[in-house]
């Protein structure tokens, strides 16, 4: 019996095997274009994700993220390096106002292409560095892909309030 491609939209996830979206393909890189909840296992380094809610983000901080709004805003989260084992990734949440506890905080510019999706982000994005927290494997396919952050998409400093207010 052969394997036969599935029709339609690919699932949209990763939550199958990569060998079950479509026979031959093996590197789970190539399917990062298309899928947007990647399990734990296949996430990398300056990988961007959206999704996580404020409440949760409180949650998983111990206080130290604000609750945000009764709205039950959410917002991206920045995939700072794996933990060891592979048993998880150390993330920190985004934010497009400066932290105000960074002097010289991280951001990721506007418009600037992500990798592979080609998605571009309508306003610069600030890693919230001095909040950091283990992502648990529930959030973690609740969170969508929205692509891998190329290094020259990172600058470092406070953004021009004419950048920031790109649309």
């Amino acid at each position: 019996m052969s394997l036969q491609p599935p029709q339609g939209n690919l699932g949209r996830s990763f939550r199958r095997a990569p060998s079950d979206f479509a026979p031959g393909i093996r590197n789970a890189e190539a399917l990062l274009g298309i899928a947007s909840h990647i399990p734990l296992r296949y996430w990398q380094p300056a990988m961007l994700f959206t999704g996580a809610a404020d409440r949760g983000l409180h949650r998983l901080t111990g206080g130290l993220f604000p609750a945000g709004s009764p709205t039950y805003k959410k917002r991206p989260v920045f995939a700072l390096k794996s933990l060891p084992h592979t048993s998880g990734f150390k993330v920190c949440p985004c934010s497009t106002k400066k932290p105000y506890n960074q002097v010289d905080p991280r951001f990721i510019r506007s418009a600037c292409a992500l990798r592979p999706t080609g998605h571009r982000l309508k306003r610069n994005s600030y890693l919230v560095e001095k909040i950091t927290f283990n992502i648990p494997p529930s959030m973690a396919l609740s969170v969508r892909f929205l692509g891998i952050v190329p290094d020259e998409c990172l600058e470092r400093g406070q953004s021009t309030p004419q950048e920031n207010d790109a649309e």
